[in-house]
């Protein structure tokens, strides 16, 4: 199996010539543009943030609201309404 001008195998040539599974994603990674990168950066750090700042945001709200509701899975009845509807 020949190289290309470049000297550097296909996909398809290095994936049936026995190269390892492990170079697959590198091989992926190195054959996208510049641009793409970006993007897919760009995209898995907002999913980070996100999921950092919400799940952070919902642990304050927790114990913001710990005093009146008591803790959390704690097992209470809840109080019923006091006025009626109607």
């Amino acid at each position: 199996m020949e190289p290309h001008e470049d000297g550097k195998l296909s996909y398809a040539e290095s994936s049936s010539s026995g190269g390892s599974v492990s170079s697959r994603p590198s091989f992926a990674w190195r054959s996208l543009p510049a641009w793409e990168k970006l993007v897919l950066f760009i995209t898995v750090i907002f999913i980070l943030a996100t999921m950092v700042f919400g799940v952070m945001e919902e642990i304050l709200q927790v114990i913001e609201l710990w005093g009146q509701f008591g803790a959390p899975f704690d097992c209470h009845r809840l109080r019923a309404p006091t006025h009626a509807c109607g």
